[in-house]
């Protein structure tokens, strides 16, 4: 049996009641919209040997400044490889400026943990994540067992979030805590924006549900900044991440204040998709996933192909899940685990990619129940994967990289005035 065959049959078992859960936080949703500021466009570098994105989003897409986003690419891609602090210090040749504050590769820990780094530019503060790089962080990217916590304890009964990576989120916050509230209430920051490639996308959107949760419980040290400061806006711009939210609904208990912090989330959370990537459609649109693994066969067949340790284990992990599937068939708590998957959704702003020289356009992830009757043209889950001759070269390369390291939507070495 198919994988995407069990799972329509395992969604429509274990779907939750007929109610769209997604319905209640529809006002923060921005109409489709598209990048269309002129100043904009972009060229390639005059090298013609680095990939750009022609369009970069717009404001009205993320919430933040274009020049802004760019930032977040960029050091989104430069700790991967930054080993010193002075690494994630980024200028551009317009003198556009992120400074850094921290930069904690984990010393001791460094196998074990996800290098985490701060920058800041004018009143704002940008706390970024590393992505997939180590076993570590692949048995990370698969231990998706949705956990309330106590860091938004208020809300725990309406919010559920990727496990290990709210782990690693809370341990850098908690780390660092001090030092970075002493710095926003000392230097006025106004905004902090939580940023990550990969699975450091995962991680800085949770960072953004934990210091929203924080900032507004009145016995945190982080309510410090807004006693000391006022009001500070908390949001997310991520690029490729996996889902990391369940939403829980519960018809005969409702929780009017955990659905408007869910609401403002919403409207504080923006994230990339580009072409056929598997890794944003992790872990609640399997079908999609399905369809990339059959596209895979064959090129998985083929000795001349290199396949990364982590494809491998990928699809390694396909193969015992469709053996349990035909051995276990009638299993519950394989359905059960399948169903738990389908519940993982997106928050926020979907910014979709076709190709690198599309105009982005705005998607929405509204469950994997939702129908669309009526045939809405901004639905996450309507874009189906789209078969192609290599795909696993062309993911490894092309869809999940170049975003941030082709440079994608990073500065351009022209930008940054480097050869």
């Amino acid at each position: 049996m198919e994988l995407s065959n069990m799972f329509t049959d395992i969604v429509e078992d274990c779907a939750e009641p007929a109610h769209d859960f997604f319905d209640r936080f529809a006002k923060p949703f921005a109409k489709d919209k598209k990048a269309v500021a002129s100043h904009l466009k972009r060229t390639p570098d005059e090298t013609g040997a680095y990939t750009v994105f022609k369009h970069i989003p717009t404001k009205e897409m993320t919430g933040i400044s274009p020049d802004m986003t760019q930032l977040c690419a960029t050091l989104s891609s430069r700790l991967y490889d930054a080993t010193e602090i002075d690494e994630l210090h980024i200028k551009t040749v317009d003198d556009f400026e992120a400074v850094p504050f921290i930069f904690d590769n984990g010393g001791a820990f460094n196998q074990t943990s996800s290098p985490f780094g701060v920058v800041i530019t004018g009143k704002t503060m940008i706390l970024g994540w590393r992505g997939t790089s180590g076993l570590m962080d692949q048995l990370n990217d698969v231990a998706c067992a949705p956990q309330s916590s106590m860091m938004w304890r208020k809300h725990a009964e309406t919010i559920k979030a990727q496990g290990a990576m709210t782990s690693v989120a809370a341990d850098d916050l908690v780390t660092h805590e001090n030092d970075i509230i002493k710095k926003i209430i000392d230097d006025g920051i106004t905004e902090i924006i939580t940023t990550g490639h990969s699975l450091g996308g995962g991680i800085a959107q949770v960072a953004n549900l934990i210091l929203s949760a924080q900032t507004e419980d009145e016995t945190s040290p982080w309510h410090k900044i807004i006693e000391k400061n006022g009001n500070i806006s908390i949001r997310s711009m991520c690029f490729e991440p996996p889902m990391t939210t369940v939403l829980v609904a519960k018809e005969e208990k409702k929780h009017p204040e955990s659905e408007a912090f869910v609401e403002s989330l919403i409207s504080r959370s923006c994230l990339t998709v580009f072409d056929n990537d598997p890794i944003p459609r992790s872990y609640g649109y399997l079908t999609f996933l399905e369809d990339f693994a059959q596209n895979c066969e064959a090129e998985i067949a083929s000795d001349k192909l290199h396949i990364p340790k982590v494809a491998q284990q990928m699809f390694h992990m396909r193969g015992q899940l469709t053996h349990l599937i035909d051995e276990k068939t009638d299993s519950n708590e394989f359905r059960w685990l399948m169903a738990v998957g389908s519940k993982y959704v997106h928050l926020g702003n979907i910014i979709h990619y076709e190709n690198k020289d599309a105009m982005p356009r705005i998607l929405h992830d509204k469950g994997a129940f939702f129908k669309n009757k009526a045939g809405l043209k901004n639905v996450f889950r309507s874009v189906k994967y789209e078969k192609c001759d290599a795909p696993l070269d062309t993911f490894v390369k092309d869809w999940h990289s170049l975003p941030v390291m082709g440079p994608g939507i990073s500065f351009s070495k022209a930008q940054l005035g480097e050869k």
